[in-house]
């Protein structure tokens, strides 16, 4: 049973290499340099289920040092990838000479190996975490700024996975505070820690299986830009020419009601750049692109509501209203009310 338990998390780590490795060929650069995070994350495990079945050996100490060493970087590459659609350069891969030097330490049994282990791992953590996250949510406002819906574009989750790994990283790491041979005393307490890293590890794995490389559609729109500039953005009095404007085509020509709206066909309307429009509602509605138009698609929708629609025909006014589906209607009919369109009342 200690044997499966130990194993698991390695089980994991290597069903998902294997399919990741046969996708290679035809996979995107974030996609490809997950592989190479979860082959790290396979042998990582692997000589983490040795170590707990008392197996180890100087070769099995050396790869989980290198791995150790080497996960959060690679995952921060990955994160770069995905929100920048550029590959590391070689040089960035530099980082993992940290883990190169860990395997040295340990096999010329140095005394403060373990401490450089430590302190390391503690200090790759804290960086990528904080540069991680902010770099995600970066991407993230830009999304927002520039899409009306933004579904298949969004990297939350990756925030959301990243913040899960910390967490268990720090779990990992009181447990080996606690010591190896309290778990092999009292080998039920192996199972908790076991089935969280699985967990962690299986969802990680599946959300980068499952997201396509929406960055690389997002450089290219917004590439896009309109050449019309009616109006000088810079001349003082120009904001209320340029709201009025939009106010116009929102209100008048319902505008939002444009299915896959972006923030560049709102530009080329009122004669101004992407980069000024987004900033203007931002300042005068203290919103993003997305919130603002979802929220004129959801006031629409209750307008329809109000004029007797049934259940039935809510996919039909989600589609009426600008929404690509029930489900994205339902989510921000649900943020911008606080209740479902089922519960509204009317009020």
């Amino acid at each position: 049973m200690k044997s499966i338990v130990t194993s698991l998390p390695f089980c994991i780590c290597l069903c998902w290499l294997v399919t990741f490795v046969l996708n290679y060929r035809n996979s995107d650069p974030a996609k490809r340099l997950l592989t190479w995070f979860i082959a790290t994350c396979a042998v990582l495990y692997g000589c983490h289920a040795v170590y707990f079945n008392e197996e180890e050996t100087l070769l099995s100490r050396t790869l989980y040092t290198f791995c150790t060493l080497s996960v959060y970087p690679l995952y921060y590459m990955y994160i770069y990838i995905l929100t920048t659609g550029k590959s590391p350069r070689w040089r960035q891969f530099a980082v993992l000479l940290t883990g190169v030097l860990g395997m040295v330490l340990v096999a010329t049994d140095v005394s403060f190996a373990p401490l450089y282990i430590k302190v390391v791992a503690l200090v790759q953590i804290v960086i990528v975490l904080v540069f991680g996250l902010r770099r995600l949510s970066a991407y993230n406002r830009q999304i927002d700024n520039f899409y009306s819906e933004t579904e298949g574009y969004s990297l939350r989750s990756v925030s959301h996975l990243l913040v899960l790994l910390a967490v268990t990283s720090m779990s990992s790491a009181a447990a080996n505070l606690i010591g190896r041979e309290f778990f092999l005393q009292n080998p039920n307490y192996l199972t908790v820690p076991f089935v969280i890293f699985s967990s962690m590890l299986f969802g990680l794995f599946y959300e980068g299986h499952r997201l396509g490389f929406p960055v690389r559609t997002f450089i290219a729109d917004a590439e896009v830009e309109t050449p019309v500039n009616e109006v000088d953005d810079t001349v003082t009095g120009q904001n209320e020419v340029l709201n009025e404007r939009l106010r116009r085509v929102m209100t008048e020509q319902q505008m939002f009601r444009r299915q896959n709206l972006k923030v560049t066909d709102v530009a080329q309307a009122i004669g101004s750049c992407r980069t000024y429009v987004s900033k203007m509602i931002n300042q005068e509605y203290g919103m993003s692109f997305t919130d603002y138009i979802n929220m004129l698609r959801v006031e629409y929708a209750k307008e329809q509501l109000r004029g007797g629609a049934a259940d039935e025909t809510f996919e039909a006014i989600a589609l009426d209203a600008g929404f690509s589906n029930r489900v994205s209607f339902y989510r921000n009919f649900k943020k911008v009310t606080g209740v479902s369109p089922s519960e509204w009342n009317g009020d």
